[in-house]
């Protein structure tokens, strides 16, 4: 009987620190690729923010212009609603232990002091955290 609660012991320990380690601060990546994401849209580098989407390697050009041009205005309705963002903050970052996947939590942080709070999925290819 001792062996038993030994044994079912071990297991919750394994358990337990399997679990804390899905959020560990070694796992923020993909929030810091997403902050920077968003880091080139309040800088204005609208074609970088399109390098940043999960898409094939090559996208017709037309296609490509018109995810540019749809950052430029999502960018330009903000400044028009807010006054634009003025910083972007981690607020936390979930990954997703069984596949390739996370979601980083931002706070967009405005001009007229106001803050959003985004959930902005995140898939790694190649070493590299992409926003799906």
């Amino acid at each position: 009987m001792r062996r038993l609660i030994y044994a079912l012991m071990l297991v919750a320990v394994v358990a337990i620190d399997a679990c804390s380690k899905k959020t560990g601060g070694d796992n923020k990546a993909a929030a810091y690729f997403a902050k920077g994401y968003y880091e080139r849209l309040i800088e204005g580098n609208y074609e970088g923010y399109v390098d940043a989407l999960n898409y094939p390697d090559s996208i017709p050009s037309s296609y490509r212009s018109q995810l540019v041009l749809n950052a430029k205005l999502f960018t330009e309705k903000q400044k028009s609603i807010h006054g634009g963002w003025v910083g972007v903050e981690i607020a936390g970052c979930i990954i997703d232990s069984l596949s390739p996947t996370a979601q980083a939590i931002l706070n967009l942080c405005y001009a007229d002091s106001t803050r959003e709070k985004v959930v902005v999925p995140m898939v790694e290819r190649d070493g590299r955290w992409y926003i799906r």
